[in-house]
């Protein structure tokens, strides 16, 4: 189960597995405890390394070294040993000390090779994420323009109060070439991203089946809630602020303790910059993203609250509060 767990974190699992593992974490209090100290393990020192690329040709000079020793004479076969001499070998004729030698050379490629495979492909899934959210990013702006500087409506209430309608509006506006760009490419099954749904289809279901519609929308990025002031609720609007997200990587576990990739997650801003942040907290004001000052995931409390929810998550008036 450990494995499972820092598969997790590093987000090295399949979709349908990490899934599964949510819904366990759900229910399974000690399951939720040890992947907190897993997470403190591999995440406290996290922002104090660099990463370092690889070689560019080392995949190249690797496939050479293996085609060379390939094509190489083989070994002289070595004299047979008594059974009782300390060289004795096995029925494939391979002595012990040799034996010995190949399986620690395996072990250390292993050790020393998987975390570097493993960093590589979470670098890569980043990088497709950020990629995937800047091009959303420019949609946005562009909705923007032409609606009074407003971001598209998260409804309060009825069928369409669900962060994912965000996605919905930019495609029916003509504002998105391509419909998976919503989409973290790392987080949707394996059969490809879900189609959107269109907004004639929620004319005649309830918030029930809107809400399940809604949930299934795995891998869509998180989008903000909007904000409460003075009584009244307010839609997102653009205002070029460098420091207010927009776009995030969506919550898997539906908290703010990890977004999509395992020690952090991509963030967009308003002025159409995306960055990698480290904590779930914005640098400037230490705002949390995911959850409003009071501690729910709903509308943010007052205009600097940012909250950036699931496909599923509304900003209604009586939100669910995180578990701690």
């Amino acid at each position: 189960m450990r494995d499972e767990l820092v598969g997790y974190l590093l987000g090295a699992l399949e979709p349908n597995e990490e899934r599964a593992l949510e819904a366990r974490l759900e229910t399974d209090e000690e399951l939720r405890r040890e992947l907190e100290d897993l997470r403190r393990i591999l995440c406290a020192k996290a922002d104090k390394f660099v990463q370092i690329d690889p070689p560019a040709d080392l995949a190249k000079r690797t496939c050479t070294s293996i085609d060379a020793t390939r094509h190489s004479p083989p070994p002289p076969v070595p004299r047979v040993a008594d059974a009782d001499s300390p060289e004795f070998k096995g029925s494939g004729g391979w002595r012990r000390p040799d034996v010995a030698t190949l399986v620690g050379l395996a072990v250390a490629a292993a050790v020393l090779i998987m975390p570097l495979l493993s960093a590589a492909r979470q670098r890569s899934q980043i990088a497709a994420c950020r990629d995937h959210m800047r091009e959303v990013g420019r949609a946005l702006i562009e909705f923007s323009r032409t609606h009074n500087g407003y971001f598209p409506e998260v409804p309060q209430d009825g069928p369409l109060a669900h962060a994912g309608i965000f996605a919905v509006q930019l495609r029916e506006a003509g504002y998105l070439a391509d419909t998976t760009a919503v989409y973290c490419p790392a987080r949707v099954d394996a059969a490809g991203a879900a189609p959107l749904p269109t907004l004639a289809s929620f004319e005649t279901v309830d918030d029930a089946e809107a809400e399940t519609r809604f949930a299934a929308l795995h891998g869509l990025f998180g989008y903000a809630l909007g904000h409460m002031h003075e009584g009244r609720y307010h839609s997102p609007r653009n205002r070029d602020r460098a420091h207010f997200a927009v776009l995030a990587d969506a919550p898997s576990d539906g908290t703010c303790r990890r977004g999509g990739h395992g020690c952090g997650q991509n963030v967009w801003f308003e002025d159409g910059h995306a960055e990698f942040l480290s904590a779930c907290r914005l640098i400037i004001g230490d705002d949390e993203i995911y959850h409003n000052r009071h501690g729910y995931v709903g509308a943010g409390i007052g205009p600097d609250d940012v909250v950036i929810g699931a496909s599923v998550a509304s900003p209604r008036i009586v939100p669910v509060q995180l578990a701690e």
